[in-house]
């Protein structure tokens, strides 16, 4: 249960030395949530049975923390405030719906979809991508969402990474093989390939502004080849 406190006037306090000064921001506490940006993420990996919200919501440069008249909740789980971060856990669904409750304003909700479910369906388990490049492709094409394709190599115990995207959502990503030398990918050891499919909005109802993302991926892992 998020902790909730009587509004009190955001400060700032000045802490000084010889060699510098730093400005420390209070939580600001009773700000109006419509006067608030809320930047918040529901991501889901297609085998976890809950999506987890995280994200912050923030007025001016402070961090709100919401009164007992305030209340924000995805799917009926309130948001849970540590620090700069809102978070919540939910059953996985296929719509989540994120209720604002500002008590000068009333009850305002925001409904996103999560990406339909999907299958990489190349590479395969049991196969070997080249070197030289190759292809990732996936079913369930949904041309309004962005996608990003993470390919990672654990390789004489070094973590690899290369990240393509955001992209449009068209089925497929062609991965060179500049890209593959560039990410310093070698021979002997697999690779795993993770599609992340996003949606997102920028309206997201009972707060000044910000956006709203669901995201669901899933991941292969395969051999690699010349």
């Amino acid at each position: 249960m998020l902790m909730k406190k009587t509004a009190l006037v955001t400060t700032a306090l000045f802490v000084c030395t010889a060699a510098q000064c730093n400005v420390n921001v209070n939580v600001n506490t009773g700000t109006p949530l419509d006067d608030a940006v809320a930047t918040l993420s529901i991501e889901r990996e297609d085998t976890d049975v809950n999506a987890i919200l995280s994200g912050s919501i923030i007025a001016g440069f402070a961090n709100v923390e919401l009164t007992d008249e305030q209340s924000i909740q995805l799917n009926g789980v309130e948001l849970s405030r540590a620090g700069s971060l809102f978070t919540a856990s939910v059953p996985a669904a296929s719509a989540y719906i994120l209720r604002v409750v500002e008590p000068t304003r009333g009850v305002e909700t925001t409904t996103i979809n999560e990406p339909s479910a999907f299958d990489i369906t190349s590479p395969t388990v049991g196969t070997a991508v080249s070197l030289s490049g190759f292809d990732v492709t996936w079913n369930n094409v949904e041309a309004d969402l962005t996608v990003r394709v993470v390919v990672r190599q654990s390789l004489l115990g070094e973590s690899l990474v290369l990240n393509i995207g955001p992209v449009t959502d068209t089925g497929m990503v062609s991965i060179t093989d500049a890209q593959i030398a560039q990410a310093g990918f070698g021979q002997g050891a697999n690779v795993r390939i993770e599609v992340i499919r996003e949606r997102e909005t920028n309206d997201v109802n009972g707060f000044a502004g910000g956006s709203l993302s669901a995201t669901l991926s899933t991941e292969v892992e395969v051999g690699t080849a010349p």
